[in-house]
């Protein structure tokens, strides 16, 4: 009898949270083909992160950080289609980016808009290390969590194995609903170490619905350093008041100068918000950015409780950050421009240090032997000063040590890759040595 009391006890507590076999299968399956690999939208094709599509299958969600500075990407499904999306919004304080595509997706993740609990089972998917639609599973460890005291976003914490090329990708739960974005892992930590965080869906739907319904405000900077208030501080400046954070700096061009505030005052309230802690002046901003009313902040200053009007910034002074149009690209470089000059046999009289060429590796001495696949001592006279190109450029060099080597010049991508030095190729992640 106690068996069977003890099984029944174990099936009412797992219930809940776990889903027929049946439904966990359609979930994750659905789950994973509406799971996206991020790349570079040029010829580099570079690996940037994971995301996945939402609701009807024309948005498509990512991290800001995953999109960095691009205004277009391109995705890659779990059958290999590809296609390019366009960046419309992105926030970098609640690290959410939205991506607009011309096709819609036939299968996409709707929102879990039940209660979450602790010890919740949940999966994320994505590409760690650049493992695509990868799936691990965890549960959810902590609610509530900021990690960050400057943003207003209340990570979920959970412990499903997350690692860097995660950041985008889903965070489910048994049923394929979509839970959260993962976004990051531990402090201090560049792998998984048994802590990963994640924006919950709930930020995600708010910044999709202002996004479309054009309800979209700026983000405000107050311009304060503050810090919280330890007992040796209480004692010091003999307050009694639970609340506040102490001011150590005001900016004198923005919002809180303009209202006020000097250093030393004790800020106790922000609009509605009372500050307890530094990280409540995040949301109380957001609350701000809304233009939900009672724009006032109260500080304590010598004893005295002072309620200042937030004076903001004239609108031209606050920016949004919505994407605009690509800014315009030159269409041709000639190899000068690159930073690249060349004697009439080939061989590279001066690589300019600032220039493209002697970033990639280019050096005075190496000999021009071919660009992109001809050879160059098939080129008319002076090609080394007429020739232009308005794509990028390979060129196969014959160095000092009586090698060859291809590099490849890209005027329209930012370089970022370590530099070859001395003519050694061990920095190059493009080469393989067998």
């Amino acid at each position: 009898m106690r068996f069977i009391v003890w099984c029944t006890w174990i099936i009412c507590m797992i219930s809940p949270f776990e889903s027929t076999a049946s439904e966990f299968d359609e979930g994750i399956n659905t789950a994973r083909m509406a799971t996206l690999v991020v790349r570079s939208d040029d010829t580099d094709d570079r690996f940037l992160g994971s995301a996945f599509v939402f609701q009807n299958g024309t948005t498509v969600i990512t991290n800001a950080h995953v999109i960095g500075t691009s205004q277009t990407v391109m995705l890659k499904d779990i059958h290999g289609g590809q296609k390019r999306a366009q960046v419309v919004l992105k926030d970098v304080l609640r690290d959410i980016a939205i991506l607009k595509i011309d096709t819609p997706y036939n299968t996409w993740l709707m929102p879990f808009t039940g209660t979450l609990r602790v010890a919740q089972p949940v999966m994320a998917i994505g590409a760690p290390l650049q493992e695509t639609y990868t799936i691990t599973k965890g549960v959810i460890s902590g609610l509530q969590r900021q990690k960050e005291p400057t943003s207003p976003v209340h990570f979920l914490q959970h412990d499903a194995a997350i690692n860097p090329g995660s950041s985008g990708g889903p965070l489910i739960n048994t049923n394929g609903l979509l839970v959260g974005m993962n976004t990051q892992i531990a402090d201090g930590s560049r792998y998984f170490a048994g802590l990963a965080y994640a924006i919950p869906v709930g930020d995600i739907l708010n910044r999709i619905t202002a996004h479309h319904l054009g309800t979209d405000k700026p983000t405000l900077e107050l311009g304060l350093r503050v810090r919280n208030i330890t007992e040796k501080i209480r004692q010091a400046l003999l307050i009694k008041t639970t609340n506040g954070v102490l001011v150590d700096y005001v900016d004198t061009h923005k919002i809180a100068a303009l209202s006020g505030i000097i250093a030393g005052d004790i800020l106790i309230r922000v609009g509605q918000y009372d500050i307890k802690k530094t990280g409540d002046i995040a949301f109380a901003v957001a609350d701000l950015s809304m233009n939900n009313g009672n724009n006032y902040i109260t500080v304590l200053r010598v004893g005295a409780s002072l309620k200042l009007p937030i004076i903001l910034p004239k609108p031209k002074d606050i920016k949004l950050g919505l994407m605009g149009a690509a800014p315009h690209k030159k269409t041709s470089y000639s190899l000068k421009e690159l930073g690249i000059e060349v004697l009439f046999d080939g061989e590279i009289k001066n690589s300019e240090p600032s220039g493209i060429g002697h970033s990639v590796g280019l050096r005075a001495g190496d000999e021009i032997i071919a660009i992109n696949g001809r050879g160059t001592a098939d080129q008319t006279a002076g090609w080394g000063r007429t020739m232009r190109f308005s794509r990028p450029v390979l060129v196969l060099l014959k160095l000092s040590d009586g090698s060859t080597r291809h590099f490849i010049l890209d005027p329209w991508t930012k370089y970022h890759r370590l530099v070859p030095m001395g003519n050694a190729n061990i920095l190059d992640q493009d080469i393989v040595v067998f």
